[in-house]
């Protein structure tokens, strides 16, 4: 028997996609061949909240006083990225020039027991600065290889970069979306977000020698690739709708992060202390171990070239927060063997901006 569709039911539907909202693309899709400059800058301030000092146990005999802490940590990062081939999704081979790489540390304290305020900055380099490494999809692996692109440098230098500073992993996983569309993204992914580029070898470029083995210390924070490991929550995202900027339609999406992780940094302080000589009235230092917990709380707006299909700009800001808990063993001329628990708890603000070129 033929069916028959009332007409006021066909009348119905078609108003209804009269005032549907249509899905704009936002999906990763750069043109092969195609490059792309990118600038992330981004700055942690943290101010020390609590000390805690056990000496074998018990609180020290002496009073340490109301000591003060300001640890600044700045970074800009120019890199510029060719989409060689593409895939679904991803590029089959990318090469990366690491245009500009720098930091700048600022540390300020005042402990009376340690002769009062100090100051010291800090500018961080790196020997990645002027190379370019080539990315390249392992579709057995399901992993990407790194390499220098036609140049003779220290292979160690590869271990830990990532290959996505695109931030494409905030977009939608169908490629499109309507306004008011929202979504979830895995704290996991969000690892590019704290530490863009992955681990990039920034490191002071000189330390004073009178600050002698308490210099290996007062680096400033750690690589925040170091500093991380499994990450918990993860991010909210809307789809807000589009806008016009400098003559290209972009996609305008809000993004809320709320991430934790901890770790274990003993091996990679141990491995900081082998170039350190110990204080002429310490014979003997062990670190037990030491633990990072931080938490990083942040929101702001990713802008998405729609036709281009690459990132036009990012906008975070928010808190964080960090916990640091050490233990060591000592030996120390007229004091004899002791153990040392120390922790530290620090907070302050974190931002983020990524802009393009």
């Amino acid at each position: 028997m033929k069916k028959t569709i009332p007409i006021a039911t066909t009348l119905s539907a078609l108003a209804l996609l009269a005032w549907s909202t249509p899905a704009d693309e936002v999906s990763f899709h750069p043109a092969e061949g195609s490059s792309l400059t990118k600038v992330f800058t981004t700055e942690t301030e943290m101010s020390l909240d609590n000390m805690a000092l056990l000496i074998n146990g018990s609180p020290p005999p002496m009073d340490l006083g109301d000591m003060q802490m300001t640890v600044v940590d700045s970074r800009s990062i120019t890199v510029t990225d060719s989409y060689v081939s593409m895939g679904r999704g991803r590029p089959t081979k990318l090469t990366r020039s690491y245009d500009s790489l720098g930091g700048t540390t600022d540390i300020s304290f005042d402990m009376p027991m340690m002769g009062g305020a100090n100051e010291r900055s800090m500018e961080s380099a790196s020997d990645l600065e002027g190379k370019t490494v080539a990315f390249t999809w392992d579709a057995d692996a399901e992993e990407y290889t790194a390499a220098f692109e036609d140049e003779d440098a220290d292979s160690d230098l590869l271990e830990g970069l990532a290959e996505d500073m695109d931030m494409r992993f905030l977009l939608p996983s169908g490629g499109s979306a309507s306004e008011g569309d929202e979504w979830e993204v895995p704290g996991e992914n969000l690892r590019h977000l704290i530490a863009p580029g992955g681990k990039l070898s920034l490191l002071p470029e000189e330390l004073d020698d009178e600050d002698g083995f308490m210099s290996g210390f007062n680096q400033g924070p750690q690589d925040p690739a170091d500093v991380l490991g499994e990450l918990d929550g993860g991010a909210t995202c809307v789809f807000t709708g589009t806008r016009e900027i400098d003559g290209k339609k972009v996609a305008v999406i809000s993004v809320t992060i709320e991430v934790t992780t901890a770790n274990d940094m003993t091996d990679k302080v141990l491995e900081q202390m082998e170039d350190q000589d110990l204080p002429d009235e310490v014979s003997n230092m062990e670190v037990e171990h030491m633990d990072i917990e931080l938490e990083v709380e942040a929101e702001g707006t990713l802008l998405w070239d729609i036709a281009a299909g690459v990132v036009y700009g990012l906008e975070l800001s928010g808190t964080q927060t960090m916990l640091m808990d050490m233990g060591m063993s000592m030996e120390a001329e007229g004091m004899g063997s002791m153990e040392l628990e120390q922790s530290f708890e620090m907070s302050g603000s974190f931002t983020l901006n990524v802009a393009t070129e």
